[in-house]
């Protein structure tokens, strides 16, 4: 059986992207506030696109330096990850076990100081694993999406208050 046109209550994905159509306008939108803002928020009432949107609209069509990391948080439950190791784990995902290679500058830097591998440590050494391998090729520019970040609040207060400071120290210093 092909693709169908609407994939029912879940959203459209990327590898949906071929039939995802008729937000054009917003698509376009969105592609030049993310290559022109450096945070953006998009909110609107549960159920009217946005993930769809983004994820099967104007994620695939970001340049080719961009690589977007899509988190979805999941709401708190006994044993579940923290927002941060699910960023991590995401990351991950997307350009490989970061563990792998200790050979970068941010590795020599921290050592096997575990305390110091934060948010910054792991995007940075992906930045330079990344821009590494794509040689005189321009710099890979990490393009951050949470969806359902409101599930960040039902974690314990000492997690949210990790993950807000690492989130700053990643976007701001």
């Amino acid at each position: 059986m092909g693709q169908r046109r609407y994939p029912g209550a879940t959203p459209f994905n990327s590898k949906q992207a071929n039939i995802f159509y008729g937000r054009d306008k917003d698509i376009g939108r969105l592609l030049t506030l993310i290559q022109v803002e450096k945070k953006i928020l998009l909110y609107s009432k549960s159920g009217l696109g946005k993930t769809s949107l983004l994820e099967a609209g104007v994620l695939p069509k970001l340049p080719e330096s961009y690589i977007p990391i899509s988190i979805r948080l999941f709401a708190c439950k006994k044993g579940a990850e923290t927002p941060v190791e699910r960023v991590i784990k995401t990351l991950e995902s997307v350009v490989g076990k970061l563990d792998k290679n200790n050979n970068t500058i941010v590795d020599r830097l921290i050592g096997d100081n575990a305390n110091e591998k934060s948010l910054w440590y792991y995007f940075k050494k992906a930045q330079l694993i990344s821009n590494q391998q794509a040689g005189e090729g321009p710099e890979k520019i990490f393009t951050l999406v949470f969806d359902q970040f409101e599930e960040l609040f039902t974690f314990p207060k000492e997690d949210i208050d990790n993950f807000k400071t690492q989130l700053y120290e990643l976007i701001e210093l």
